[in-house]
């Protein structure tokens, strides 16, 4: 910390924005498993187009289909303490952008349905990020004066000028930013909440004395 840091009044602000989530991003994944390594990528490929073209049936438009990491692994027995070659899995992940996140039990279901076998990833976001972005840092630097004024007051000295500004850990979109129902629970399976969009600042601020 250099000299004109230490001078003053240090003191943390933090800022928080709450905000329906308008969009989210979905990652799926789809594995065969067969004797040979052919027939598992034919497979895996088969089951891929399956899903996507379920994808696009249910609204979802092509361009925000994409299918990434294809792999192969061996799959072995491990019965009777021997290792045994049984066959290979090829999967493939694919990822979906979904505009409509009332939709997204919907889209779930239609992948599954079409052979996808597990959802990996949720991510619910806004497409007001940036702007709720300097919102939060707003706030954080108000609530840091605010904890500088009172510090001041009760030192008997007043607040000057700020001298510093540092921003710390805000944070990005998250997995899962909601939660999910049973499967026979009514309604949707799942409800996305509210997403928070927090930031923290650090401020010196100069001391003023009375």
């Amino acid at each position: 910390m250099t000299t004109h840091e230490t001078t003053g009044i240090s003191v943390y602000g933090s800022g928080r924005v709450a905000v329906e989530p308008d969009k989210a991003d979905l990652q799926l994944a789809a594995s065969r498993t067969a004797a040979a390594p052919s027939d598992a990528f034919q497979e895996a490929r088969q089951a891929v187009q399956d899903v996507r073209s379920a994808l696009v049936s249910a609204g979802i438009g092509e361009d925000h289909i994409q299918v990434s990491r294809l792999r192969l692994n061996a799959v072995y027995d491990y019965s009777n303490n021997r290792q045994r070659l049984t066959g290979h899995e090829a999967s493939a992940d694919i990822t979906v952008a979904i505009k409509d996140v009332n939709a997204t039990d919907r889209i779930i279901s239609a992948a599954i349905d079409a052979g996808a076998n597990a959802v990996q990833a949720l991510v619910f976001d806004t497409t007001r990020r940036a702007e709720l972005e300097e919102a939060a840092r707003r706030s954080a630097v108000a609530d840091a004066l605010a904890k500088a004024a009172v510090l001041a007051d009760a030192a008997g000295v007043s607040v000057g000028a700020v001298v510093h500004i540092e921003e710390g850990a805000h944070n990005g979109p998250g997995p899962m930013a909601g939660k999910m129902l049973m499967a026979d629970s009514a309604g949707p399976a799942f409800v996305s909440g509210s997403i928070d969009i927090e930031t923290t600042v650090r401020l010196l601020v100069s001391i003023n004395a009375s």
